[in-house]
């Protein structure tokens, strides 16, 4: 787990365009990494994340800045000074592996020919 006393959130490229992609599609990239800049200064550190979120998806060393239904998984910066929020998690969708397991049934069912 992640303390984050103290320690602001930052957002990785990759947050900005998922948050943008998922949640506030009508933004530019400039204006989505703003919204979140001002959102994350009310929003919760929660270490042990959302109740949405599957436990798959949850690590022991993870906490995640919730900001409605968008959970981001925090680490450290490289000089420990901030957290960096590395991707948007959103409700409602697919974790990796559920994601392959509906797959790998779609290609179970498909007939050949």
């Amino acid at each position: 787990m992640i303390a984050a006393v103290n320690r602001p959130v930052t957002f990785a490229n990759h947050a900005i365009e998922r948050y943008r992609e998922r949640l506030r599609p009508a933004l530019s990239i400039e204006g989505a990494a703003l919204e979140l800049k001002r959102l994350s200064a009310h929003s919760t550190i929660d270490p042990d994340g959302p109740s949405w979120m599957s436990p798959e998806r949850k690590d022991d060393r993870t906490s995640f800045l919730e900001i409605g239904d968008a959970a981001f998984p925090l680490e450290p910066s490289d000089d420990g000074e901030t957290l960096v929020a590395k991707t948007c998690l959103v409700r409602g969708s697919l974790s990796p592996q559920a994601r392959d397991r509906r797959n790998r049934m779609r290609r179970s069912r498909r007939r050949p020919g």
